[in-house]
């Protein structure tokens, strides 16, 4: 006589979110009022842009206008900063960045920051080198000047970037789930396990997956997908799954070269949903679209170094194209212009 034994109990569910370890939000003025501004001299707001002040001798020969403060939370590092401007013959706008010294707001030393002394004109200006340690909290200067007071330079908007560690969701992933319950072996002697399958979540990032099992669960990527798993949680792996319950479950992907976008209105600065973002090399090794969420953001991950073409659609807006480099993990923006 052989003796076996089985357990009977109700079955569980995993609520996955695929995720990166990281995120990044903005900070961005299109002038439509001054509520984001803290200094103004000389400087009035217009139409939705920022020009020097007049009288009845023409434009004031010189102002400035100073942000609110930018402080975000979470920070991990500082992106970029970026203007949109025009600037007549004769006109001339400079840009600063000014942080707090525990007394006054000062500007950044060039030690730091080279060239914000004699201010910037082209963007966008890079402030990744810049010490979060240091530098926890940063106001724009505009300068605005003319040697002409029948014109005057135009600001018509601005936007600092910057990573933080709130996790993003990446659409589309792959994973692998095995159980450690096995039911028998292979003729070369390999385990064979009663669950082990592959998944993929949702466009975004998450998936739920049912009538599992009571059991030790380990999650897993294929390293030839180029992503890599940098955590669970919870953690550590392998992670038990109780009968009759539902475990949220978050995975932490890294690869080594990603793109986070985030798509806004020019206008008013808020995120736009569902536009249609096309990247893609020249050669179309790399070809792929996906659509914004809530936050008018998508994430592109994995991804080789390289020069791509960037595409980007919604409707009621005009559409926008442009073309960069990407080399590590890479935030951008794209404001995009109502149709009028």
């Amino acid at each position: 006589m052989t003796e076996l034994s089985f357990s009977i109990d109700k079955t569980s569910s995993f609520q996955v979110d695929t995720l990166s370890p990281w995120g990044g939000d903005f900070f961005s003025d299109s002038f439509l009022d001054q509520s984001k501004i803290s200094d103004i001299s000389n400087v009035e707001i217009s139409g939705g842009k920022a020009i020097l002040q007049s009288d009845e001798g023409g434009y004031k020969s010189s102002g400035y206008l100073v942000s609110v403060q930018i402080a975000p939370a979470d920070l991990i590092n500082w992106e970029s900063f970026s203007f949109n401007d025009n600037e007549p013959s004769g006109t001339q706008l400079t840009y600063q960045i000014l942080y707090f010294d525990g007394v006054n707001w000062v500007l950044i030393p060039d030690s730091d920051l080279p060239g914000n002394s004699v201010g910037f004109s082209v963007s966008p200006v890079d402030l990744s080198s810049l010490d979060v340690s240091s530098y926890p909290k940063i106001k724009l200067k505009a300068n605005f000047s003319t040697t002409n007071n029948s014109f005057t330079p135009s600001l018509f908007d601005w936007q600092v970037s910057w990573k933080n560690s709130q996790p993003t969701p990446i659409p589309n992933t792959t994973f692998h789930l095995q159980g450690e319950k096995i039911i028998g072996k292979t003729s070369e002697e390999e385990p064979v396990y009663k669950f082990s399958d592959d998944f993929t979540s949702d466009s975004n990032g998450h998936i739920d997956i049912s009538n599992l099992e009571w059991d030790s669960y380990t999650f897993s990527v294929n390293p030839a997908t180029g992503l890599d798993l940098k955590d669970t949680e919870p953690s550590p792996q392998p992670i038990s799954l109780s009968p009759d319950t539902t475990l949220q479950v978050k995975l932490y992907l890294q690869a080594q070269n990603s793109l986070l976008l985030t798509v806004k209105d020019t206008e008013t600065g808020e995120p736009i949903f569902a536009a249609s973002c096309r990247l893609y090399k020249q050669d179309l090794s790399f070809d792929k679209t996906q659509y914004t969420d809530h936050q008018g953001k998508t994430y592109f991950i994995p991804l080789e170094s390289g020069t791509y073409i960037l595409e980007v659609q919604a409707e009621g807006y005009e559409d926008k194209s442009d073309t960069f480099s990407i080399s590590g993990d890479k935030t951008k923006i794209i404001s995009l212009d109502r149709v009028e």
